[in-house]
């Protein structure tokens, strides 16, 4: 009589399954979020125009900051709290220079302040010379600028642009 030999092992299982699965999205996960990191984190995003005599980039942290301080600013336009609502619009467009509608909506803001002083003019002044170097041809938002100016009280004779 022949004897039998028992195997105490496992018979194999087919790993091109379920199991295998689980491996191959958590895989594919890490490889997106590196992506994703490396987008958010290094400045890829050209957002000066081609006419422009500065190269400016931006990052999408950049873009999500230039966002939050953006819904800020109107939050405190609709309080009537205008100098803080300057603040946050001086960080959105730092955070994201060159965006058309963010720059015509924080002049419109400065138009709201009762006393201006030196460092708002500046700011509109850096504004107005944004928009002129985003628009080619003639626009009433590229004559924006100086009518916020010639409001503030500042003299026509100031070189803007």
């Amino acid at each position: 009589m022949a004897t039998q030999i028992r195997s105490n092992k496992r018979p194999r299982q087919d790993l091109s399954g379920q199991k295998n699965r689980g491996f191959r999205l958590s895989g594919v996960g890490i490889i997106l979020a590196c992506l994703c990191g490396a987008m958010g984190t290094f400045k890829v995003f050209k957002v000066s125009p081609e006419n422009s005599s500065r190269n400016v980039r931006v990052s999408g942290v950049d873009c999500v900051q230039s966002w939050l301080a953006k819904r800020q600013a109107r939050i405190h336009e609709e309080a009537g709290w205008y100098p803080l609502a300057l603040l946050a619009w001086k960080s959105c467009i730092s955070d994201h220079p060159y965006h058309e509608s963010n720059l015509i909506q924080a002049l419109r803001a400065y138009v709201q302040l009762e006393h201006p002083n030196r460092h708002h003019v500046r700011d509109v002044v850096d504004y107005g010379r944004q928009l002129s170097e985003m628009m080619t041809g003639e626009s009433l938002d590229r004559m924006f600028a100086p009518l916020v100016l010639v409001w503030m009280g500042v003299s026509q004779k100031l070189p803007i642009w």
